[in-house]
């Protein structure tokens, strides 16, 4: 069932007299990977200085241990593998009972999809508060989704508010039936500019570029995995000789991304950085003419590195997908869209952007005012806030 404009906003929230403390389930701890861990990583270094936080994750390996990370503690639990993408952890559930005494916390905050943490949640007492955030919908794994619908209703039908980061989210997805209309939030993902956009990552961008010569940057940033498209943007480049094309990032589709590269005769126009930390990404941010994103599922819902490139002043080229990637993206504006997997349409669009400086720098200004009015990390901190008092009033 789809339910159209059914979310709330959340200024006028009311406030409870004590500040709340809340228990993440982030899936897992590595921020690099982009995604939730890269979400809740950002949430929760903005929420640390005004709230007491935690995130609990599957680890990577086999073993529990507790780090910490701008703040707030990182505990990941031992882990004995993945299945369909899902962590293999028992040991969540007790870890999470002892961290809900360990802090006091009144609140559970869930990220959807994750089977682990649905499991966790059913086994907490009644009153503990739980909020939820959906970051999409189960796309890809239709039949996981069928295993898993009953119990992801149980949880949802318990949650005391589900975030969604668009309108676009709540109103095309088929899998939120159990949350009624009033417990629906929108609260768009916001971003640390000054993260992003600061001296050093303008020096360090001007480096990059030093390096490169004055060809024309694309860039692409993300997890090289097959609902990202970069197969799709690589062909295209095949028609955009002009230009040079770096991705950052790794994935399943990595080797396979090299050999398509080597295949259509354009190596020496594409670079593969691999994996990169938050201040190289920030500097090819600044050292590219044009961000492209070109998913090619509704698996891509938002997109928070188009806007880290929005926030560098950068134009953005991305899919019609017809969900929230395109309404954060304001089409002819701060960028150009395109039909999902069309390389001829996409090498148009950035051949237009290559051609025109005037329209590149027109687009880039407009993408920076948009994210400072509605994507910043200060305005994400403040919404979920009022979420969090809002659901201990209502109790």
């Amino acid at each position: 069932m789809r339910t159209s404009g059914a979310y709330h906003a959340t200024e006028s929230m009311p406030t409870a007299s004590v500040r709340p403390t809340v228990l993440h389930l982030g899936r897992f701890a590595d921020p690099k990977a982009g995604g939730i861990p890269r979400h809740v990583s950002q949430l929760l270094s903005s929420l640390a200085p005004r709230i007491r936080v935690a995130n609990l994750v599957a680890s990577r390996d086999a073993r529990t241990h507790e780090t910490s990370e701008n703040g707030y503690p990182v505990i990941e639990a031992a882990c004995l593998g993945l299945m369909a993408g899902t962590a293999i952890a028992p040991r969540m559930i007790p870890l999470a009972h002892q961290l809900l005494r360990r802090l006091n916390a009144d609140i559970v905050h869930l990220h959807f999809p994750d089977p682990l943490s649905m499991l966790v949640a059913l086994s907490l007492p009644r009153t503990v508060h739980l909020v939820a955030t959906w970051h999409s919908d189960v796309v890809r794994q239709k039949t996981a989704l069928r295993l898993i619908q009953p119990l992801m209703h149980r949880v949802l039908a318990r949650t005391s508010a589900l975030i969604g980061a668009t309108r676009a989210l709540f109103d095309t997805s088929e899998q939120l039936d159990a949350v009624p209309a009033e417990r629906r939030h929108v609260i768009p993902y916001g971003i640390n500019v000054d993260g992003v956009d600061n001296p050093a990552s303008r020096a360090a961008g001007e480096r990059l570029r030093a390096g490169l010569g004055a060809t024309p940057i694309i860039l692409g940033a993300g997890r090289q995995v097959g609902y990202k498209g970069f197969d799709v943007l690589i062909e295209a480049m095949a028609l955009v000789p002009q230009a040079r094309l770096v991705l950052c990032g790794r994935g399943d589709q990595t080797a396979a991304l090299k050999r398509q590269v080597a295949a259509l005769g354009i190596g020496e126009r594409v670079i593969f950085t691999g994996e990169v930390d938050d201040a190289e990404l920030a500097a090819w941010f600044q050292a590219c003419d044009v961000f492209c994103m070109p998913s090619v599922t509704r698996a891509e819902t938002f997109g928070l590195v188009q806007l880290e490139a929005m926030s560098c002043a950068k134009p953005v080229v991305v899919t019609r997908l017809g969900n929230g990637v395109n309404e954060v993206h304001a089409d002819g504006i701060n960028g150009l869209s395109v039909p999902v997997r069309d390389p001829g349409a996409l090498a148009r669009a950035l051949q237009r952007l290559i051609a025109d400086a005037g329209l590149r720098h027109a687009m880039g200004q407009a993408s920076r005012e948009r994210v400072l009015q509605q994507y910043t990390i200060e305005q994400m901190r403040d919404a979920t806030l009022a979420i969090y008092e809002s659901v201990r009033v209502a109790r």
